[in-house]
C-alpha cells in the first residue's frame, strides 16, 4: 500500500474556495455551502482555518513540523562570541607575559624599546599556527 500523502493547497485555490463559499452563503440555500465543499473536496474546518488566515492576510502554504531552533544568524553570532572570548583570553595571557618581561628587564637593568607599528603588524607565530589546526 502506498503511504498517504498530506494534501497541500495553493493560496489561489484557497481564495477560490472562500469566494465560492461566500457566494453559497449569500444565496440563502440551506445546503449550498455543503454542496460547494463536496464539489471541491474540502472540509468545513479548512474553510474556517483559511478564513482566519485570510483575515491576517496569510493564505500561503505553511511548512509543517518543528521550527528550527537556530538560524544561520544565531549560529554566526555564537561563533563570533566564542571567537571574541578566545581572543580576549589570548590578549590577557599576552599582557601578562609582557608585564613579566618588563619586570624581569627592570630587575636586570635592561631597557626595552617601545614597540612600533611594525611589531604590532607582525603575527605572533605561536598563536597563529596553533589556531589554524
Amino acid at each position: 500500500m502506498a503511504k498517504a500523502k498530506r494534501r497541500t493547497f495553493t493560496a489561489e485555490f484557497k481564495r477560490e474556495v472562500l469566494r465560492a463559499v461566500e457566494v453559497a452563503r449569500t444565496s440563502g440555500d440551506a445546503g449550498a455551502v455543503g454542496a460547494v465543499l463536496r464539489k471541491l473536496g474540502v472540509y468545513s474546518s479548512h474553510v474556517t482555518q483559511w478564513e482566519r488566515q485570510g483575515k491576517i492576510g496569510d493564505l500561503a502554504a505553511k511548512k509543517r513540523g518543528r521550527k528550527p531552533l537556530r538560524t544561520a544568524l544565531t549560529n554566526e553570532l555564537e561563533h563570533l562570541r566564542r571567537r571574541v572570548a578566545r581572543l580576549e583570553f589570548d590578549l590577557k595571557k599576552a599582557e601578562t607575559v609582557i608585564d613579566v618581561q618588563k619586570k624581569l628587564a627592570a630587575l636586570l637593568g635592561e631597557t626595552l624599546a617601545d614597540p612600533t607599528e611594525e611589531d604590532f603588524a607582525r603575527p605572533v607565530a605561536g598563536l597563529i599556527s596553533r589556531r589554524r589546526r
